[in-house]
C-alpha cells in the first residue's frame, strides 16, 4: 500500500495470489504476531526489482543450503509450503465461508502442500482433510439429491456453500470427495430404521425404502453386493403379517433369514 514497515513486521510472498488471498489479521496470527504486512508483491526473483529481493530474502548457493547471501531477515519470505503446516482446522474453521471458497479454489491451482490442509467445511463445522488415497474412509460426502426421508445426520457433509460451487466441487470430486452412494444410504440411513421391533408400518415410507435397497444392491458390484448383504440380515426390514389370519393389520417385522418366514 505504498508505506513502509520494519522487516520483522512484514512478509514477502512467493506467488501474488497469497497477497490477495491472506489479509494482514489473518497472516499475523498464522505467525504469532496481532498483524503482519505483505512487501509489495513487484518484489520477486525475475522482476526489475530482483536485486532487492536478493538483499531481502538473501540467495543460497547452488544445490546447496549454505547462504552466498545472508538475507536481511530470516523467514520473510513465504509460500505454500511455509503457510501449509500453520493453516489448522482451528484456524480455517474461524474463517468465514466466502473466503474459504476462494481458499480451495486456490488450493485447487496446484498449491500441493495446501491440499493436504483441513480446507472442507462440513455442515457441522468441522474442517476435515481430503482423503489421502481411495482406501481411506470418505472424511465428508455431498449430499444425494434425493434425500427425502432420509436421516443424513449420520454423514459428514459438506457444507451446502462449498458444494454449490461448480469450481469447487469438481476439485473436490476429482480429489475423492463424492456424493453419498446407494449401498452407505442403504446401512446407514435406511435400515436402521428398523432395528425397533415395534417400528410403525408406513406403506409409502417402506416402498421407497424398499426402492432404495432394491436399486443400491442392483447396481453394486460383488464386494458391495456381499457387504450389503451382511447388512440386510442383521435387520428386521421385511414387513409380514401373520399367516393365521388373524389381526391382518398388524406388521411383524423379520430379517430375511428368519426360520418362519
Amino acid at each position: 500500500d505504498d508505506t513502509f514497515i520494519n522487516a520483522q513486521e512484514a512478509k514477502l510472498a512467493r506467488g501474488k495470489e497469497l497477497v490477495e488471498l491472506f489479509s494482514p489479521e489473518q497472516l499475523g496470527p498464522l505467525f504469532g504476531k496481532e498483524n503482519l504486512s505483505w512487501l509489495d508483491a513487484s518484489i520477486t526473483e525475475s522482476g526489475n526489482m530482483a536485486d532487492l529481493h536478493t538483499y531481502l530474502v538473501g540467495r543460497k548457493k547452488q544445490w546447496s543450503q549454505v547462504w552466498e547471501i545472508e538475507p536481511l531477515w530470516y523467514g520473510l519470505q513465504v509460500d505454500a509450503d511455509t503457510l501449509a503446516p500453520k493453516l489448522t482446522a482451528d484456524f480455517l474453521g474461524r474463517q468465514p465461508l466466502p473466503w474459504l471458497v476462494k481458499f480451495i479454489q486456490y488450493a485447487a491451482q496446484g498449491a500441493s502442500a495446501i491440499k493436504r490442509t483441513p480446507l472442507i467445511r462440513l455442515v457441522s463445522g468441522k474442517q476435515v482433510s481430503l482423503p489421502a488415497d481411495e482406501t481411506m474412509p470418505r472424511p465428508a460426502w455431498f449430499a444425494p439429491q434425493d434425500a427425502a426421508g432420509l436421516n443424513l445426520s449420520v454423514f459428514p457433509l459438506v457444507h451446502p456453500e462449498i458444494a454449490t460451487n461448480e469450481d469447487v466441487r469438481k476439485f473436490l470430486e476429482k480429489e475423492g470427495i463424492r456424493e453419498i452412494d446407494a449401498v452407505a444410504i442403504v446401512e446407514k440411513s435406511v435400515l436402521p430404521k428398523y432395528q425397533d421391533t415395534n417400528t410403525c408400518f408406513d406403506g409409502s415410507t417402506y416402498r421407497v425404502d424398499l426402492r432404495r435397497i432394491r436399486e443400491a444392491y442392483g447396481n453394486a458390484n460383488d464386494a458391495e453386493k456381499a457387504q450389503l448383504n451382511t447388512s440386510l440380515n442383521k435387520y428386521g426390514w421385511v414387513a409380514c403379517v401373520h399367516a393365521s389370519g388373524c389381526a391382518p393389520d398388524k406388521i411383524v417385522w423379520k430379517k430375511p433369514g428368519a426360520s418362519d418366514l
